[in-house]
């Protein structure tokens, strides 16, 4: 290793001071948002910049790679906080440099469950207070949101986080209130900090559980707040798996039965069902796996994996329109039925699909633009476990939590 000449360090510190400052600014700019925190710390003048709304929402933000959402495999897995891998389509390319929860570590004994992201943020829920945290992980910073009159919430399936402008953001969830006995919708303002009881759902209607495979997944379009709920029908043992809106300005919902692409008497097993929002498209997502017998003259058996893409439009005639479907060409996604096990993962960013297989390295993409299935880079061993989320996030080192 070369030793700096100390003529050559004060020539440069000079050089450093005779520049510009808005060239400096510039030039910062270009940090990618994971190295902010530690670049701050090289002098006054860096951490002012680096905590300055105006410089993030108007210079850092509007480089190209900062524009960029990253796909993250990891963070919370097995209840434990871990580190995670984040791909960047811009340098196409995997790193476990970018995000990390460690800041969380002395908390609930550091087990926590991921529940979404949204607005620069993660929501995860701690697994022994069941307390519900924001966190920005670019920042280290987090929030523990207060508890609800309607008690805890311990049923966080149908939860989201959506930006409101500037600072603020509110956070829904559906959940079981054990005042009123029934499923309610809450909402989290940022501005207030406090929660209100924004509707109630009719007795029928009950948020999933594990069993009923269905994995998270909000959405936030047209005023409406969508997620996928169970309805009984009478008092029988048959249900109806749909997706819910609720108006957040009128108080109201719909309630519309998912789409039914395939019926076998021989065996449906469902694997996997998810909401996403991509782009301007709210898709539903169905993985299946059709268990067909043998013909009588043999006990051969056969499981066809059938992943299929809809696309839902509560003011059409039909509300739900296939909009893809995996070809037999690209490889399986599922291994075999499992009841209490999420086969894979599904996230969505720009125009794309993105499907984390179980157990593999292999992310499969699907481009609604080219209408083409294809694979990323793999990702990397210590990301190949089959309980880490795969989520999408934007870096947002410009939202503050207080």
């Amino acid at each position: 290793m070369r030793a700096v000449n100390v003529r050559e360090e004060k020539y440069s510190q000079y050089l450093y001071e005779e520049l510009p400052v808005d060239l400096i600014e510039e030039i910062l700019a270009w940090l990618p948002a994971e190295y902010l925190c530690r670049f701050a710390t090289v002098c006054q003048h860096w951490k002012a910049l680096f905590s300055s709304t105006f410089f993030l929402r108007r210079q850092w933000a509007e480089v190209l790679q900062n524009k960029n959402p990253w796909l993250v495999v990891g963070a919370v897995g097995n209840n434990k906080i871990r580190d995670c891998w984040t791909y960047s389509s811009f340098t196409r390319s995997w790193k476990n440099t970018c995000l990390s929860l460690s800041f969380l570590e002395g908390k609930e004994h550091a087990t926590f469950r991921y529940l979404g992201s949204g607005a620069g943020h993660l929501l995860i829920q701690g697994m022994f207070t069941h307390s519900i945290y924001v966190c920005n992980p670019v920042t280290a910073k987090y929030l523990v949101l207060p508890r609800s009159e309607n008690g805890r919430i311990f049923s966080t399936g149908s939860i989201g986080i959506v930006e409101e402008g500037k600072d603020e953001y509110k956070v829904f969830v559906v959940h079981f209130s054990a005042i009123y006995l029934q499923e309610i919708v809450e909402i989290y303002d940022s501005t207030n900090k406090t929660w209100t009881t924004a509707g109630m759902l009719p007795n029928h209607l009950v948020t999933f559980k594990e069993a009923d495979h269905m994995g998270p997944g909000t959405v936030f379009s047209g005023g409406y707040f969508y997620c996928l709920m169970v309805a009984a029908e009478g008092h029988g043992p048959h249900i109806t798996r749909g997706i819910m809106g609720f108006n957040i300005v009128e108080g109201t919902y719909i309630f519309v039965p998912l789409p039914h692409s395939h019926q076998n008497q021989n065996g449906v097993y469902i694997h996997f069902n998810q909401l996403l929002h991509c782009g301007s498209r709210i898709l539903f997502v169905q993985g299946i796996e059709i268990k067909v017998q043998g013909d009588g003259q043999t006990e051969i058996e056969e499981k066809v994996e059938v992943l299929t893409i809809w696309e839902f439009n509560k003011d059409a005639a039909t509300n739900w329109k296939e909009m893809a479907r995996k070809p037999s060409t690209v490889p399986r996604i599922f291994r075999s039925f499992q009841r209490r096990e999420t086969p894979f993962g599904c996230a969505a960013i720009g125009d794309c699909l993105y499907f984390k297989k179980y157990k593999e390295m292999e992310v499969i993409v699907y481009n609604f633009s080219q209408n083409s299935w294809n694979f990323l880079p793999n990702c990397p061993p210590d990301a190949v476990t089959s309980d880490l989320p795969l989520f999408a996030l934007t870096p947002r080192p410009d939202m503050k939590l207080e």
